[in-house]
């Protein structure tokens, strides 16, 4: 019997450790000034509907994203991707690949190496747009000694099939990796 009870609160164990590191990592910078900066901020609507954050963490991050979004920036490189849901509860990403150093308010001229991709996921469905018919991607602001980048965008995608959509008041922040 003892035996039985040991195994038991050893089985809680791993319950209590993944409970605790999921309350410090998902709390927001603003409440965890200890941790460092770090931005993570993107924003767009898809034919005119925000895409919705799913937290609300205020401007500067740590553990939790006002969206999904993963990226990787360099001076070089700049690779993100991210979204949220709209009113119908469907996935909306946004896959930007961009490789050219940053220039700063000047339109970035795309060339066959860089992309700007839209995805739609329903429950059944997963709609890819990668055919670019216009788009409008600027870096508007960076301070390297803080180690961030920010830019606007805007585009229009099809898919293979001729449906077009149109993603405007394209938003980012991001932190630049070292």
């Amino acid at each position: 019997m003892k035996n039985i009870i040991s195994k038991i609160r050893l089985s809680w164990v791993p319950i209590a450790l993944a409970s605790m590191f999921t309350l410090l990592f998902t709390q927001c910078n603003a409440d965890r000034p200890d941790l460092p900066k770090e931005y993570n901020i993107l924003r767009f609507k898809v034919d005119g509907e925000q895409i919705k954050e799913s937290t609300k963490c205020g401007e500067w991050l740590s553990g939790c994203d006002p969206i999904l979004l993963d990226h990787g920036v360099t001076q070089k490189t700049t690779e993100f991707f991210g979204g949220g849901v709209d009113t119908d509860g469907d996935g909306n990403i946004v896959y930007i690949y961009i490789y050219k150093k940053f220039q700063l308010d000047t339109p970035i001229v795309l060339n066959s190496l860089d992309d700007l991709i839209y995805s739609h996921t329903t429950d059944s469905q997963n709609y890819r747009f990668s055919n670019l018919i216009d788009y409008h991607f600027m870096f508007t602001e960076r301070n390297l000694d803080e180690g961030w980048i920010e830019g606007e965008f805007d585009f229009t995608v099809a898919n293979d099939e001729g449906d077009t959509v149109e993603i405007t008041d394209g938003y980012f922040k991001l932190t630049i990796d070292s």
